[in-house]
């Protein structure tokens, strides 16, 4: 067992004990459903989480793409502006590579 799930299990354990001493097994039956489908409620967890890795992944290529778009407006000289450019275009492409990883989940 994995360290995640196995905190996630020793935690609603702790919680199930703590509902059977104070007699609320209707709280106990409810963490029980939950223990018996932790792996689908982890795998969800675990989804959420690549998701929101990946959008603040893309935010902030956006960002720097955006910060790179402004600077290429006035380069400092033709070379320069072919760097941000290359930088631009490489930017694009992990763009687009983080994009295809978000329509996997979506």
């Amino acid at each position: 067992m994995d360290h995640l799930k196995q905190a996630w299990v020793n935690d609603y354990l702790d919680l199930y004990n703590f509902a059977g001493s104070i007699g609320d097994t209707v709280w106990q039956h409810s963490l029980l459903e939950k223990l018996n489908h932790a792996d689908s409620i982890l795998l969800e967890v675990r989804v959420s989480q690549v998701l929101a890795a990946l959008q603040e992944s893309y935010a902030r290529i956006n960002q720097q793409m955006l910060e790179l778009f402004q600077d290429m407006k006035q380069p400092k000289s033709v070379d320069h502006g072919r760097q941000l450019q290359e930088q631009w275009l490489a930017l694009k492409v992990q763009r687009v590579n983080v994009g295809k990883k978000l329509a996997q989940y979506k």
